[in-house]
């Protein structure tokens, strides 16, 4: 689906080329505030699962939005992907995750932390197939949410080839709870699978107008998502 016209009524357009040096948001995107309030939320049934409740204050979140409008990121389409340095906005981020400690250690320590972004744009009602992230990228999986909160649902994957060859075998032969959990993502919000979470776990976002989660109702509008990853080797 064309995510053209919605993202001109809400930001405007740019028919500039995007540029890969975006050093002119870096300094937007400073952290405003000292991390005395971070939040970060587990669950206790899917193990490498950590939520990180508003990230990004609101401010960041603007800057960050006005970083993908300025740039055209989207173009003609609703997707766009970026491999290799991610910018200063992006790269801001990692920072902090490594900063806090956010993934496990093994992974914290690699040069880049992340190499690809991919940037989706969610018209209101649309989702996204429940899925396992490809094998070519490596464990640690960083998604930013930013304009909408919705619901994504996480369930045991049906297809367990890749958490056997990461050597999980021994924790799919145990029984995991076959119910699928529901996630709220707000504005802001980003949410990290590892181990587990990432190999055993797929995540998906029904196509629908409005969540119901307990006693919570969501209107969803227009979204963004950014998942920020990490490319394995050739040859592994």
């Amino acid at each position: 689906m064309d995510c053209q016209q919605d993202w001109q009524t809400l930001f405007g357009s740019d028919d500039e080329d995007y540029d890969m040096d975006t050093t002119t948001t870096a300094t937007t995107l400073t952290r405003s505030k000292e991390f005395v309030d971070i939040q970060v939320e587990t669950i206790e049934q899917i193990p490498g699962l950590r939520l990180w409740r508003n990230a990004l204050d609101h401010t960041q979140q603007i800057a960050l939005i006005q970083a993908i409008t300025d740039h055209n990121i989207f173009g003609q389409g609703n997707q766009a992907m970026r491999f290799g340095q991610l910018g200063p906005e992006l790269e801001n981020l990692a920072t902090w995750i490594y900063d806090h400690h956010l993934l496990p250690s093994h992974l914290s320590h690699r040069v880049p932390l992340f190499d690809q972004a991919i940037y989706n744009f969610y018209n209101k009602g649309e989702g996204i197939i429940s899925h396992v992230d490809l094998a070519k990228f490596d464990d640690g999986i960083v998604i930013l949410s930013l304009l909408s909160s919705c619901c994504m649902t996480m369930k045991p994957t049906t297809n367990p080839q890749q958490a056997i060859h990461q050597g999980y075998l021994q924790q799919q032969e145990q029984e995991l709870d076959e119910r699928s959990i529901d996630i709220i993502l707000r504005p802001g919000d980003v949410l990290m699978l590892s181990g587990p979470s990432r190999y055993l776990w797929e995540h998906g976002i029904a196509e629908r107008d409005i969540d119901l989660v307990g006693e919570e109702i969501i209107v969803r509008g227009t979204r963004i998502s950014v998942t920020l990853r990490k490319l394995l080797p050739i040859d592994s």
